[in-house]
């Protein structure tokens, strides 16, 4: 009868405290408690990280032709001099279905095929809402009809699925890209039961695992589908508007096992492998890259940021990382005369592969 007796003398102690006193009693615990489950969760994950590593880059036509490159030669340049592992490609909507039922998959062939010839697997992105501004690449026929958006769509990612499913190279499709982020591009409201109706008819039409990335950078989906594979963007560096104007932002207050507890229980509670689809490589300026200083691009992100960023997350333990900027590295080699960021990307890549 013993250790009733104390429980019931310290919960009497307890009761005779200040409102404060047990506030902080409760909130502490609380605290120890999350704690003890975000070690738990990232122990897991980096215990169970698989092998082998694999890095690529996100290669997007589009910027490459906003900083004025020829595109073919820096896709060529990243699949032949990076000794990547993998790439993102891009099957922007408007772009390869400019008109009702005209497809012009041209582009997308020869980057498929070129990774292939280069060993290089491929990560194709399909949907409305692909990376790069402005977010969503919507035709301009569909906006003429808005009523049709849905069924149009979902007419575009089988197409797209169909002819590419089966493609040496390819290695995963992603489905959309930050669905459910209505904060950030020119998108429509996220809409969850159509979300669901393109990740079912894309899983019947091929075998390919399928990786999505709902929202922001800091959290869990929540909002399913959950896919097979499940994509985080990790930036370290940022501009954000604040009050209508940009102010910069530092996250070197997140510690790398935030990452590596979220990719756990993505992982433990869902069995959704994470991995990281988005890594920061570029700098992001108040505006486009490209009407920043190349003082104020070097100073917002240096050559030394690939080895500390790839660090960040090799130590919260991902080992399958795509990095963002490839489009500005080629671009300050052959625009500015300055291969230092290639250079560092290349040199980034062979040590992350040791």
């Amino acid at each position: 009868m013993r250790a009733p007796k104390k429980i019931a003398t310290l919960a009497g102690w307890f009761s005779r405290q200040s409102y404060m006193f047990k506030a902080c009693s409760i909130a502490g615990s609380l605290f120890l408690v999350f704690l003890i489950l975000v070690i738990s969760l990232a122990s897991y994950f980096k215990l169970t990280s698989e092998q082998p590593r694999r890095i690529g880059v996100s290669f997007s036509q589009k910027q490459a032709i906003a900083y004025g490159l020829d595109w073919k030669q820096a896709y060529t340049a990243a699949m032949s001099e990076l000794g990547i592992t993998d790439v993102r490609l891009m099957s922007y909507w408007d772009r390869f279905e400019p008109s009702n039922n005209r497809y012009d998959f041209a582009e997308l062939d020869f980057m498929m095929d070129s990774a292939a010839k280069n060993d290089v697997a491929v990560s194709l992105v399909v949907g409305n809402r692909q990376p790069r501004w402005p977010e969503c690449h919507t035709p301009e026929w569909v906006y003429e009809q808005p009523a049709v958006f849905e069924e149009e769509l979902l007419e575009y990612i089988a197409v797209v699925a169909y002819r590419y499913t089966d493609h040496p190279a390819l290695r995963q499709f992603q489905l959309e890209n930050e669905a459910a982020n209505n904060s950030f591009g020119h998108c429509p409201d996220f809409n969850k039961q159509f979300f669901n109706a393109e990740y079912e008819q894309l899983a019947q039409i091929s075998t390919k695992p399928i990786a999505i990335r709902l929202s922001n950078g800091s959290g869990v989906a929540t909002r399913g589908p959950i896919g097979d594979k499940t994509g985080f963007s990790i930036y370290r560096h940022a501009h954000f508007p604040l009050f209508g104007r940009a102010q910069y932002w530092s996250f070197g207050y997140v510690p790398s096992f935030w990452h590596s507890a979220r990719a756990g229980f993505m992982k433990l509670v869902y069995g959704s492998t994470p991995y990281v689809h988005e890594l920061q490589m570029e700098p992001w300026a108040k505006g486009p890259t490209e009407t920043a200083t190349s003082r104020e691009q070097y100073e917002l992100f240096p050559p030394t940021q690939f080895r500390d960023n790839l660090n960040y997350v090799d130590t919260a333990g991902f080992t399958e990382v795509y990095m963002w900027g490839v489009e500005w590295w080629y671009w300050r080699a052959m625009a500015q005369s300055d291969p230092n960021h290639w250079l560092a990307a290349k040199q980034a890549v062979s040590e992350f592969l040791r």
